[in-house]
């Protein structure tokens, strides 16, 4: 049954008061159904695409065109609703799911790229990458070698930085450009895992806006080349303002293409972190961005902090799901004797700058509780247990 514009405008209302959380996704649902006539699933759907819409976040059921119109001018609406903060992030996830859907069925979706690339406009453009600076000169930072070391064993290195731009985002790529003394150019890549927030206290002179960074490559300038941005000789990164003092400016996409190529030439190959190919497909899911999503799989596979949890639930009684109380052993016997998954519970951007992972920060969850608790949004064990609870 097609959904007309009346009940689009209807969904829309109920979907704000849900993400409000004034009321809940089923009683929205129920009023949709019992006053303006939506089947259950159109229902549902709409609620949760609206959701979707203003997290960010990729959806697969498809919104006709008037309503992507619509919901996105009620999300801009003078501000009044949500705003252009929320515009973004839901022009983001329209876009992703144009990408998602051209994939399955080309050429399907033209009318609802159109429409998406009117509020990209208002928004004022696609998302670029950002610069960050450090100049020797000015600060010494002796953890250099160290986050080199680390993220070229293939972890990942944890650190703030200082922005004068508040056009960074959780999930924001970014660069650091080594400034003021040879050898000059790009020297690491990450991902900000947090939106600029103010230094405290304040520090006379230096920038006082500040961003969470994750990592995922450093080269050591005294053992491995910078990319040298003098080498770009045509636009559009030969346009960029490469001696800018400023942190945090904007750089083109193409970028990314660059520092890719430079670190598989200076290495011999490239590394795991960079290479688009092992993204994990949950990465642009996860409630808090990609660089956040790559911390908290890092912390989930560090061996030694997941063997001391599994030994200690081992201790207290047995190895099993805390959502839906799957014992691998009963179901599997001697296969599946000491196998579980271990799901970080502490979302990364409650972690203070030096924060320490404890064993009683890992649940002990099967495969399928653990897919779940890494979708949108967030869930605690308790939550998704309760809801597991429902539907059992």
């Amino acid at each position: 049954m097609k959904i007309t514009e009346d009940q689009i405008k209807a969904a829309y209302g109920v979907a704000k008061r849900v993400y409000a959380g004034e009321i809940s996704r089923t009683a929205g649902t129920r009023e949709l159904v019992r006053d303006h006539g939506l089947n259950r699933s159109s229902a549902a759907d709409t609620i949760s695409n609206v959701r979707y819409l203003l997290r960010g976040v990729r959806y697969a059921r498809t919104n006709n065109k008037f309503a992507t119109d619509y919901f996105l001018q009620m999300i801009h609406r003078d501000g009044t609703d949500f705003g252009l903060e929320a515009l973004d992030k839901a022009v983001g996830a329209v876009e992703k799911h144009v990408a998602y859907y051209e994939n399955l069925r080309p050429g399907t979706t033209k009318a609802i790229l159109t429409i998406a690339k009117k509020y990209r406009a208002i928004v004022g453009g696609t998302r670029q990458a950002f610069l960050i600076t450090w100049n020797p000169q000015q600060e010494r930072w002796h953890d250099m070698p160290k986050a080199s070391t680390l993220t070229l064993s293939g972890e990942l290195y944890k650190d703030w930085w200082g922005v004068r731009s508040k056009s960074v985002t959780i999930g924001s790529r970014l660069f650091l450009l080594r400034q003021g003394v040879e050898p000059k150019g790009i020297v690491g890549s990450g991902w900000a895992t947090s939106a600029p927030r103010l230094r405290t206290p304040p520090e006379p002179g230096r920038i006082n806006h500040i961003v969470d960074v994750v990592f995922d490559l450093m080269l050591d300038p005294e053992k491995h080349p910078p990319l040298d941005w003098r080498t770009f000789t045509m636009p559009p990164l030969s346009e960029v303002h490469w001696t800018t003092q400023s942190s945090g400016i904007s750089v083109p996409d193409e970028l990314e293409a660059e520092w890719q190529q430079h670190v598989k030439k200076v290495l011999g190959y490239l590394p795991d972190a960079l290479s688009e190919n092992v993204i994990d497909p949950e990465e642009m899911l996860f409630p808090e961005g990609r660089g956040s999503y790559r911390l908290h799989r890092q912390i989930e596979r560090n061996s030694q902090l997941v063997k001391a949890a599994k030994a200690k639930a081992k201790q207290e009684g047995r190895l099993y799901c805390w959502v839906c109380d799957f014992d691998f052993a009963k179901r599997y016997g001697e296969r599946g004797e000491g196998f579980i998954e271990a799901h970080h519970t502490i979302p990364v951007s409650q972690l203070g700058e030096n924060a320490t992972t404890r064993v009683d920060d890992l649940a002990m969850v099967c495969s399928n509780c653990h897919r779940m608790l890494h979708r949108t949004p967030w869930l605690s064990i308790e939550e998704l247990r309760a809801l597991w609870g429902t539907y059992a």
